[in-house]
């Protein structure tokens, strides 16, 4: 017997009704107003993309772009400058920059698969298979290797503070917070340990952009009894790197006359003409505050690292209880959140080092910061040594070296 034969919908009787002509003719007129409003905002937008004015200007992702890093970032562009006129100089980089913050919001999606994308959600799914992947990831997996960081590998960590940062009230962050629950930092602490553990899991790099990703069987037993899909995920470096690659799209269309920034503190300055200003800030109890000013100028990357809510855009990588308490984006190899009130700048000529390069060459140092928050100044020094300066406020004084400290 087919038990869905009687579950067909059945079509509806057609009865003989009155026509209501003047209620046909307003709706005829209501339409032609409302292809009226449509024509005229999309005539605005093209006129607003052929008639842009000269000067500094943000540029925003195409509208019309599918799911993308566009709110995390900000590219400001001295427009008419170079010779070429605004509006083309425009037309130029929207989609340019739209199609970068399109494909690494895909490519770096630690849980979502996309049509012809070998995304990091792609790789954990299919583990002990060779993958081609995008050259631009590849890079990413070859820079995370020539550190030897292995935080890509804290991804099942990772989904339980993104939970904290979405939450919406103290019970709910509670809820995932590993300080708070034994159980959850029992968790977080072994996934710490086969994170930290090449022989648990590791990407092995085969050149021409194919990879494979190992998993140990005791590794795969824990996944499945944890449900545990999502194996690989960037975290805070992500922007790092998004930063570095997106610059470099920029640079490879000879759009050079502007900068790139992430609201959680990477910019790369594509000009080699302009006087700009870096504004310094540190946690004044309650309160932060600019603590000093130091101007610069030409293509420089700088990195500004802050394990404290810092501003209304921290709070996708923050979550601030009513106590005051906070847990932060930056998680140890041990799988726990770095929280306190360290404030370091970092930066380098724009052809020495990249906001990854500067990350990856403090990521120790930073995550490892004494207790009473200061920073191993003799280890922060040192990477001036390849060209990677610093600026960092200890207890209220301002320590660092390089030519933008180092003014007169």
């Amino acid at each position: 017997m087919n038990r869905y034969a009687n579950d067909k919908p059945k079509p509806n009787r057609v009865e003989t009704a009155e026509v209501d002509h003047d209620h046909i003719l307003r709706r005829a007129i209501l339409t032609l107003i409302f292809v009226g409003i449509a024509i005229a905002s999309f005539s605005y937008a093209v006129w607003l993309l052929n008639n842009s004015d000269s000067g500094w200007t943000e540029i925003k992702v195409d509208s019309t772009s599918d799911v993308n890093l566009g709110d995390d970032f900000t590219l400001e562009y001295n427009l008419g400058q170079s010779g070429v006129s605004p509006a083309a100089e425009k037309k130029a980089l929207t989609p340019v920059y739209s199609q970068a913050m399109v494909n690494y919001f895909r490519l770096f999606d630690p849980g979502n698969i996309y049509k012809d994308v070998n995304n990091l959600y792609y790789i954990s799914c299919n583990p002990e298979t060779e993958i081609v992947v995008d050259e631009d990831l590849y890079y990413v997996l070859e820079t995370l290797k020539k550190y030897d960081n292995r935080a890509i590998y804290l991804g099942p960590a990772l989904t339980y503070y993104t939970a904290i940062f979405n939450s919406t009230s103290d019970l709910e962050a509670k809820a995932y917070d590993p300080s708070k629950d034994p159980e959850i930092m029992a968790y977080v602490n072994k996934v710490a340990e086969y994170a930290a553990a090449p022989e648990s899991i590791d990407i092995e790099l085969l050149g021409d952009n194919k990879i494979i990703l190992h998993i140990s069987d005791e590794y795969k037993a824990f996944c499945k009894d944890n449900e545990v899909t999502q194996l690989l995920d960037l975290g805070w470096l992500k922007n790092a790197f998004v930063a570095d690659l997106t610059a470099d799209k920029l640079k490879e269309a000879g759009l050079t006359n502007g900068y790139l920034s992430s609201d959680d503190g990477f910019t790369v300055n594509l000009s080699e003409d302009t006087d700009f200003t870096l504004s310094i800030y540190d946690e004044d109890g309650d309160n932060i505050v600019s603590v000093g000013e130091y101007s610069y100028k030409g293509p420089r990357n700088i990195v500004w690292l802050k394990n404290f809510l810092a501003t209304k855009e921290d709070v996708g990588n923050f979550y601030m209880y009513q106590d005051g308490s906070e847990v932060s984006y930056y998680i140890k190899a041990d799988g726990t959140s770095d929280t306190g009130s360290c404030s370091l700048y970092l930066y380098s000529d724009a052809y020495t080092s990249t906001c990854a390069d500067m990350v990856l060459s403090a990521y120790d140092i930073f995550l490892n910061a004494d207790s009473n928050e200061t920073l191993d100044g003799d280890l922060i020094d040192k990477l001036a040594d390849a060209g990677i300066y610093n600026i960092r406020i200890e207890n209220g004084v301002i320590y660092g070296n390089g030519d933008i400290m180092n003014q007169d």
